[in-house]
């Protein structure tokens, strides 16, 4: 007997969202979303900001790549039922 799969994954940049907003509620916007200028002020004294030096791999299309990276999506693999 086959198990039934979910054939969908979950929104992990919601989840990320609403995880963020359990530890500091003072960041949220209007319309629920994680205002970034208001976390950055929350952890001013240890977020890193500017010209850090650090290795990077980037390419023209990483930022919208990430994206689409972590959306949910409902292209699921099944086994097959053979």
């Amino acid at each position: 007997m086959i198990e039934h799969i979910k054939c969908s994954t979950p929104d992990f940049a919601k989840e990320n969202a609403k995880k963020l907003l359990a530890l500091f509620p003072e960041c949220e916007g209007q319309k629920g979303e994680v205002d970034i200028d208001k976390l950055r002020q929350v952890l001013s004294s240890t977020a890193i900001e500017g010209n850090v030096e650090r290795y990077q791999f980037t390419w023209p299309g990483k930022r919208a790549a990430m994206a689409a990276a972590s959306a949910a999506t409902t292209k699921t693999l099944r086994p097959c039922a053979a």
